[in-house]
């Protein structure tokens, strides 16, 4: 089952990235618009979401390798979900600076840090990542 949602959200990732971005910023962002993404930043949303299409499919190792890496990254943003979140904006934004995260925004991205470390979890104890 987290195989088929992680393959459905890959494909939606890679199928409407300027969408993605769009629903995104009018979450995340205090106001809309304040910054502006790096040009590349649409096609980097893409490349993720054929990634975790790819990975769906295939299963197996890789699969328990991004749930791993997942767990890791769930782990740091549940310790620190505002310094993450600016570490991306510094990767993924011109004039970082300028972005001010929705207080409810930081508090979801939290949830969403503890939903990927119990995500890891639950493939490292099938072990098969066959689910």
């Amino acid at each position: 089952m987290t195989r088929l949602l992680l393959g459905l959200l890959g494909a939606l990732l890679a199928a409407l990235p300027d969408r993605t971005l769009t629903v995104y910023e009018s979450v995340a962002f205090e106001s809309a618009g304040e910054a502006t993404p790096k040009p590349w930043l649409e096609s980097a949303i893409r490349a993720e979401g054929l990634a975790y299409v790819a990975i769906a499919l295939i299963g197996g190792r890789p699969y328990r390798w991004l749930a791993t890496l997942m767990g890791v990254i769930g782990t740091v943003v549940l310790a620190a979900p505002r310094r993450y979140l600016d570490v991306g904006a510094s990767v993924a934004y011109d004039r970082p600076g300028d972005v001010e995260w929705s207080d409810r925004f930081v508090s979801v991205v939290r949830a969403i840090g503890a939903g990927c470390v119990l995500f890891a979890i639950g493939v490292r104890r099938r072990r098969d990542g066959n689910t």
